[in-house]
């Protein structure tokens, strides 16, 4: 077998077929609430609070998890795992819903 050079995000890597679950994290570190909404968001209908300061980097962060839910087919395609909820939240906060 002869060894193969792949390229990713610009950083050129020697790749191996053989070498199947090989993951590269390039990723910054996760951020608190994505943690929290991970944790805590097993099944369907669960709610979780968030102050509306914080309102613009949670709605990114739902955009990237319902991206990435997609992408390994937790849902389909034209569905959402995870949206954000005004209705019945107290003053001042916003609920992320799991939906499936």
């Amino acid at each position: 077998m002869s060894n193969q050079f792949k390229r990713v995000r610009g950083v050129r890597f020697l790749y191996h077929p053989r070498i199947i679950n090989l993951k590269l994290n390039l990723m910054a570190k996760e951020s608190e609430e994505r943690k929290k909404v991970k944790e805590k968001l097993i099944k369907k209908n669960d709610k979780l609070p968030f102050s509306l300061s914080l309102y613009v980097k949670v709605s990114r962060m739902v955009q990237d998890l319902n991206r990435l839910a997609r992408a390994n087919r937790l849902v389909e395609p034209e569905d959402v795992l995870y949206s954000i909820q005004q209705e019945g939240a107290p003053k001042g906060k916003f609920y992320v819903v799991r939906n499936y």
